[in-house]
């Protein structure tokens, strides 16, 4: 991010990297009329809480919040990507079982008793 607003630098930001399993979660806290939500992300130890600061919410919250949405659904289709990528291949390689029958499909059959 201080690639791209190198004020950042000055001003003396913490960079945090969320390394993601399958514990991993978010979810976006409601609060009372006109508090702004609270958005958490839990990944292992780390916590993140994202809000608008001084409780309010204006126009350039939504638009940030438009822009996580988009950077979120792009991170998705990446990711979904790469996993049937993955099963595609898996799906690709023929399936052999112990004795080393293979139907015509490249499926693994059971033998007859």
């Amino acid at each position: 991010m201080s690639r791209d607003r190198p004020e950042l630098r000055r001003l003396g930001s913490s960079f945090v990297s969320l390394h993601l399993d399958a514990d991993a979660a978010s979810r976006c806290v409601t609060r009372a009329e006109g508090k702004a939500p609270i958005l958490t992300l839990d990944a292992g130890q780390t916590h993140v809480s994202i809000t608008a600061a001084g409780e309010t919410v204006t126009r350039g919250h939504v638009e940030f919040a438009y822009t996580l949405l988009a950077t979120v659904n792009d991170y998705l289709i990446e990711c979904e990507r790469i996993m049937f990528a993955r099963q595609d291949a898996a799906e690709q390689i023929p399936f052999t079982d112990v004795g080393g029958d293979v139907d015509d499909a490249g499926e693994g059959m059971p033998r007859a008793a």
